[in-house]
Parts: structure tokens; C-alpha cells; sequence
């Protein structure tokens, strides 16, 4: 599961036992994910893996850069994350 993406990177949660798959350094060379109903592909680099508190079962909070990405699903990440954006901002002022 996706919980934070930016048009450099994301994380995910995993469970805690998969620890071991997502060491920092790790390449994942095959990462999908949809964002509004589109397939998007990636290559990553684990940069951290970080226990998360306060869950239902032990979870673990890893954080990817992208190595390479096509640019056309580089784009659409970029307008979703400004289109979220914008939408928090117009609800703060």
C-alpha cells in the first residue's frame, strides 16, 4: 500500500516481517502501482525502512527513490501532487 508519493519517490507499508526484502540499498527494479487508474512503472532504490507505530499488526514504513521512470508516469505523479495540493491549500485559506 502507497502512503506518501512525491515525483521523486514513495513509501509503502509492508509487514514488519518483511524486513529483511527492503534493506537500505535495495534496487526493486520492477515496482507497479495504479494512481487513478493508471498502471504506473518504476525502478527504485530503498532508501530507508522504518517500524511503524500505532498499527493494527507490525508494519514497516519503506521509503524509494525513483532510479528511473518513464516520463509520462513521471508527469502524471506530478499533477496528482499538485492537484492534491492545491486541493489541501484552498481548504486552509
Amino acid at each position: 500500500r502507497v502512503y506518501d508519493l512525491s515525483a521523486g519517490g514513495l513509501s509503502f507499508i509492508t509487514p514488519l516481517d518483511e524486513e529483511a526484502l527492503f534493506r537500505p540499498g535495495t534496487k526493486l527494479t520492477a515496482a507497479a502501482f495504479k494512481l487513478k487508474g493508471k498502471e504506473l512503472q518504476a525502478e527504485c532504490e530503498v532508501r530507508h525502512a522504518r517500524e511503524l507505530r500505532g498499527t493494527k499488526s507490525p508494519s514497516l514504513k519503506v521509503g524509494c527513490e525513483f532510479t528511473q521512470i518513464r516520463p509520462g508516469d513521471s508527469q502524471h505523479i506530478a499533477a496528482y501532487v499538485f492537484e492534491e495540493s492545491r486541493k489541501y491549500l484552498s481548504k486552509l485559506f
